[in-house]
């Protein structure tokens, strides 16, 4: 094999390492997150004024019924679940203090979801859908993700 023949191929090798490395890289890159979606609500608004109340709640007919609480967690003082229950399709009620936990209960069944949604006493036996809510100045902002 001729030296310059030898270059060549050797050229032309690490061209194509270069190429696949490119675009090898470019698949790894990770994509930007998607935005979640988020459901606003304006507290100074008087059809939200339970919130401004320990244990005030409203409910909205976002989801198909959106439950939202002002709890006593001081790490999750508002929160918000899918207003019927998984069993029988009833609504639901926040609880505070059920054996030192905050829980949600069925109005007809008696079921009994834990504060994320989990079922702590059926006869349900799906999770509840819980959304994490956060307060920004006079807005509480619900990200329409489940938070388990």
């Amino acid at each position: 094999m001729k030296r310059g023949d030898l270059i060549q191929k050797v050229l032309s090798g690490l061209i194509v390492m270069v190429l696949v490395s490119a675009a090898l890289s470019s698949c790894n890159k990770d994509e930007p997150e998607k935005q979640k979606p988020t459901l606003t609500i304006d507290l100074t608004d008087p059809d939200y004024a339970a919130l401004a109340n320990l244990d005030g709640f409203v409910i909205l007919d976002t989801l198909g019924g959106l439950i939202v609480v002002h709890t006593r967690e001081q790490a999750q003082p508002y929160i918000a679940a899918m207003s019927k229950c998984t069993y029988c399709g009833s609504s639901i009620s926040f609880l505070t203090d059920y054996s030192k936990e905050d829980t949600w209960k069925c109005n007809s069944c008696q079921s009994i979801f834990g504060w994320v949604g989990n079922v702590l006493q059926g006869p349900a036996t799906n999770s509840l859908g819980v959304y994490g809510a956060v307060k920004l100045g006079n807005k509480l902002v619900i990200t329409l993700d489940p938070l388990y």
